[in-house]
């Protein structure tokens, strides 16, 4: 288990104990890409998750001879997995990245199954982290202000308002929210970093029906 500094907020002091223990994770290589920046490095597991669940195309694609987009995923998962410290994985998604590069169904039949294994165990795992966040949070206490910005920002959603939607994230990010309501505005932010508006409303419905 890797250590880490005394001062992380208490309702995350479990969430990095857990993401400490997950074998095939290197927390402090991760961490480095970073600068130390925890955030950031939060982020990006959950955005290596998402990656993570694009490989359950994988069986398909390579059932039906598209090596094409098999490669593509294999490349991106590849990446995922080396920005957050798992080398020895991602060293197994290159290896599929290079075998469909060349068409070498034997390889990839022959390694995939236990690539995939691997893969979901290690995924289930960083998303049973995640939701000891959730689970410590707490209730979340609505500021009253907080259902017109999401109002306002469902309304940028519509017309793809890239200024608008940036205006009412920053108003969010101003409110210093702490606990759940935190963590919920965190998951806002990241689905609309990636444009994914239709998760970041699914979240907003949530922060304001208690889920």
């Amino acid at each position: 288990m890797e250590e880490f500094d005394e001062d992380i907020d208490e309702t995350r002091t479990a969430f990095w104990e857990k993401i400490g223990c997950i074998e095939g994770l290197s927390v402090s290589d991760g961490m480095d890409r970073f600068d130390g920046e925890r955030d950031d490095y939060e982020r990006t597991l959950k955005f290596a998750v998402r990656d993570m669940e694009k490989t359950d195309s994988l069986c398909e694609l390579l059932s039906a001879g598209d090596f094409k987009n098999f490669r593509i995923i294999a490349h991106g998962i590849k990446g995922s997995l080396l920005s957050i410290g798992a080398a020895a994985l991602s060293v197994k998604a290159y290896d599929l990245e290079t075998a469909s590069g060349r068409n070498d169904s034997d390889f990839c039949n022959a390694n995939l199954p236990r690539f995939l294994e691997e893969i979901n165990e290690f995924k289930n795992k960083i998303q049973e982290a995640f939701s000891l966040i959730v689970q410590s949070g707490g209730p979340v206490e609505i500021p009253g202000e907080l259902p017109l910005i999401f109002e306002k920002l469902q309304s940028a959603f519509d017309e793809t308002d890239l200024m608008a939607i940036n205006r009412q994230i920053e108003i969010l990010n101003n409110l210093n929210a702490g606990g759940a309501l935190k963590d919920g505005i965190e998951q806002i932010k990241d689905a609309v970093m990636i444009m994914d508006y239709k998760t970041a409303a699914v979240h907003m419905q949530n922060i304001l029906s208690g889920k």
